[in-house]
């Protein structure tokens, strides 16, 4: 009975031992199964990646961020979000636009909404060194891995090329990148958007919510910018980034350094129905001093008061 009872636990360590080595080496494959899938990935989208027009290395056509025929087409962006099922129905927005601030002030709009508890997308552009950088998402800073941003892609590559085929080529890097944030946002349920617009107004990528989401657009201080494809005037330029504004949607609107600017705005907020809300009676300075603790770099101290907060 021993000599059986040894065999027995013999072959029942063998098999353990072979089954452990079969588990093993099914997990070394699926390992290396996953490895390839995302190499696969990421050449598949290099190949998609070349294919798309980008302006941020290219430069910016003339007369793209205005009204007519020379503008960018937002029916070719309304298009590609239909095939990811209209991804930008799903959450409230709040759309940023402007020459200076607009970056900082969507940083610091999505971090007050994230301090209040709200699960915040932001979307922002360009990116400094991975294009990760442009999409964040939840309670706390965090912008998407460029890991998570390879399975982004990887989920919805087909539409893309599907898309970029029915546009005879010409979708833009921008606006499948804008897509793609869209989509990760619904994805991950979040309670509000805050997005940046990447050129103007009325014919950026971002302008594809209708006032039943936008829950309202601020305008950061205008000045002149991307002239060739806004505008001459500081008027114009205003006007077009006036576009952002969805009717009957709040605007918050920046002080102007230039009254031409704060005119256009008011125009077009006028034609819309869309209330201004002026952003300088509710943030005031306080005091202005400067400091030189150790003999080093002078810096200037602001204290600002917050209309609320007190």
């Amino acid at each position: 009975c021993s000599v059986f009872s040894a065999v027995g636990a013999a072959m029942m360590l063998t098999s353990c031992y072979q089954l452990m080595l079969r588990r093993k080496a099914m997990a070394a494959c699926r390992r290396v199964a996953t490895s390839v899938r995302l190499e696969s990935t990421r050449a598949g989208w290099s190949a998609v990646q070349e294919g798309l027009v980008n302006h941020e290395a290219t430069g910016v056509p003339a007369g793209a961020g205005k009204g007519g025929s020379e503008g960018f087409d937002l029916g070719r962006m309304h298009r590609l979000l239909a095939r990811l099922d209209d991804p930008h129905k799903h959450f409230p927005v709040v759309q940023v636009v402007g020459t200076k601030g607009k970056g900082s002030t969507t940083s610091l709009l999505a971090n007050i909404l994230r301090a209040s508890g709200y699960k915040v997308g932001t979307y922002t552009s360009p990116h400094v060194l991975h294009e990760s950088e442009r999409i964040s998402c939840g309670t706390q800073l965090s912008h998407i891995s460029p890991e998570q941003l390879e399975q982004v892609k990887d989920a919805h590559m087909p539409a893309v090329v599907e898309a970029q085929a029915q546009e005879g080529g010409a979708l833009s890097y921008f606006e499948v990148m804008t897509a793609l944030a869209f989509k990760h946002f619904q994805q991950q349920q979040v309670d509000i958007a805050v997005v940046e617009a990447g050129l103007g107004g009325e014919r950026d990528a971002t302008n594809v919510f209708t006032s039943s989401s936008q829950l309202m657009s601020v305008i950061t201080a205008i000045g002149m910018d991307h002239k060739a494809a806004l505008g001459d005037t500081v008027a114009e330029i205003a006007e077009v980034k006036a576009g952002i504004m969805q009717p009957g949607s709040p605007v918050v609107l920046a002080r102007q350094p230039q009254g031409e600017a704060a005119a256009a705005v008011a125009a077009t907020a006028l034609k819309k129905g869309c209330e201004i809300l002026n952003a300088e009676p509710d943030v005031t300075v306080l005091s202005r001093g400067m400091v030189d603790p150790s003999g080093g770099q002078i810096a200037e101290l602001v204290d600002i008061h917050v209309a609320g907060s007190d």
